[in-house]
Order: structure tokens, then C-alpha cells, then sequence
């Protein structure tokens, strides 16, 4: 099943007032929201992430990343996140695996998930306070940068619809507008079935850059990395 589509006909059809649906048999039609799943696919794939629906992620793997700083740093895979729907965090190399403490004695939590919620930062001064013995007897998370290790987190992420029914939030208006641009540029290709740079339908008119990518997909992705929804590991 693929993900719950980011923005619906109706939506699309007050964002782009302009655009003709009627081209593609309305907006109640299932080729447009097909198109709008496929647009919707694509922005999850160019995010790298494994979608936006408010879901449980288990035992999610990656190599540790750590700071200059020595923080644990986790790019999620879903998000955004929340610190209370963050359930383990356990640190593994090779056959050997320890499990962080997530809150001191007061429920406090001793990692911070930043806005918009894409990472969490484990501190290193944090772990000590906790008592947490890492992989080989250290506490310094630092000492773990370069050493092969990698963690595995539970989590529950992800928006939740189009109002933020549930636990989720709702769905951002700037992944929305990057949506919307990318069913623009779906349906422009409709009518540049050649594959030419430039080319027009009417009054429409559409050039490409050298890269091949529309003026929609360019400000979508834009749109995209300015909310932090694209998750790039940066240690």
C-alpha cells in the first residue's frame, strides 16, 4: 500500500485554480488522483524518507552519526517526531548491544528533537548523568565516532491526514505547495510527450533548464529542503 496522498483533488483545485482538470476528466476523476499519488510517491522518494503517515517505526537501523560535538545524532525516516513517541534507542556493534536510558529520574527526557522534528541529539554529557555504560565501558559518545557502530530506534512519526486527526499532526502547508507543484509538472508533461526543452499547449508555455527539471520540480524541491522534510544525514 502506498503512502496516504499529501494533498486531495480539492485541494489541488483551490491551489491551482488556474489548471484545467477537466483535460483529465475532472477532479473527482481517478486519473487525477492517481496523478496526485504519483506526485506523491515521487516527493517521498526525492525525500528519502519511508513516508508521511503517522505510523510505528521498529527497530529502524542506521550507522551512529556523531557530532564534532560528540552527540548522537538519528536522521529519522519518518517525521516529523515527537520526544514522548520515541519508545528505545539501542546501540549495537557486532554481536554486543546496549540500551539508552531516554528520561532521568524525574521523567525528564535527556535527548532534545529539535524543530520540525526531523533528528533527535543524544548528548554525551546526558549519557554520563544517566549512567549509561556505552559499547566497550565509555560513556563519551564521541569515542564511538568511526567505530562501526549503529543504533536502532523506536519511534511513531509522521503526519496524520489532512487535519491532524490523532496523535499526528497535520500535513504542512509547504509539503502541500511542493505537491501541489509536482502534479503541475505530471500534467504539464502531458503535452510535451516529445520530451523537448521547451513547448507549449495554447497559452501555456513551459522551458526546462539544462537539467531537464520544470520550474514546478525546482521550487517544489526548494520548498522541500527550506522544511527540513528531506532527511540528509550531515555527519
Amino acid at each position: 500500500m502506498g503512502p496516504t496522498n499529501l494533498i486531495s483533488a480539492t485541494e489541488f483545485t483551490q491551489y491551482a485554480p488556474d489548471v484545467d482538470l477537466t483535460l483529465f476528466g475532472g477532479a473527482s476523476s481517478p486519473t487525477v488522483s492517481g496523478i496526485i499519488s504519483q506526485a506523491t510517491a515521487s516527493i517521498v522518494n526525492y525525500c528519502n524518507v519511508n513516508g508521511f503517515d503517522y505510523q510505528t517505526e521498529t527497530n529502524e537501523t542506521d550507522r551512529v552519526a556523531i557530532s564534532p560535538m560528540g552527540e548522537l545524532f538519528i536522521d529519522f525516516r519518518r517525521r516529523p517526531v515527537v520526544p514522548a513517541d520515541v519508545s528505545n534507542i539501542t546501540l549495537v556493534k557486532g554481536g554486543f548491544q546496549t540500551q539508552l536510558v531516554l528520561t532521568d529520574t524525574n521523567g525528564n527526557f535527556l535527548f532534545q528533537i529539535p524543530y520540525p522534528g526531523n533528528h533527535l541529539n543524544f548528548a554525551s554529557s546526558y549519557l554520563a548523568a544517566a549512567g549509561t555504560l556505552i559499547l566497550g565501558g565509555s560513556t563519551q559518545l564521541v569515542t564511538m565516532k568511526g567505530a562501526d557502530v549503529f543504533y536502532k530506534v523506536t519511534y511513531t512519526g509522521g503526519y496524520s491526514g489532512q487535519t491532524g486527526l490523532g496523535s499526528g499532526k497535520p500535513i504542512p502547508p509547504d509539503l502541500k505547495a511542493a505537491c501541489v507543484l509536482w502534479v503541475r509538472d505530471i500534467l504539464a508533461t502531458q503535452f510535451n510527450s516529445t520530451g523537448a526543452f521547451s513547448f507549449g499547449q495554447g497559452s501555456y508555455n513551459e522551458n526546462l533548464g539544462p537539467d531537464g527539471e520544470s520550474k514546478f520540480i525546482k521550487r517544489a524541491k526548494l520548498l522541500i529542503s527550506q522544511g527540513g522534510h528531506r532527511r540528509m544525514t550531515i555527519f
